[in-house]
């Protein structure tokens, strides 16, 4: 799914990561791909759900490790979720990369 808001922000490509579903993906994709991807959606859902509390310092860093660890690995999802209008990179590149972020 494209979001506007993402777009506004420079982020390209402007895909909703949380938002969009694909039903073909699992039939299409290693099972390890579907599990990295179910996790890339968790941290971006725990992020989203926690962004104003960190935002006006209601969270205290410690008191929930999930939390912790999903704002730890945002910046570097971010990063990865990004590309260049003109940049291209081969799948199995993509899939090691992600491997990569998410083992921290």
């Amino acid at each position: 799914m494209l979001s506007r808001e993402m777009a506004d922000a420079g982020h390209y490509p402007a895909i909703d990561v949380e938002k969009s579903v694909s039903r073909v993906m699992p039939q299409i994709t290693s099972e390890e791909h579907v599990l990295m991807s179910k996790a890339v959606r968790q941290v971006l859902s725990i992020c989203r759900k926690n962004q104003d509390l960190v935002s006006i310092g209601a969270y205290k860093p410690g008191s929930d490790p999930a939390i912790d660890g999903a704002f730890t690995l945002k910046p570097k999802l971010d990063e990865y979720l990004q590309q260049g209008m003109k940049e291209s990179v081969p799948y199995e590149m993509c899939i090691n990369m992600l491997k990569h972020v998410l083992a921290g």
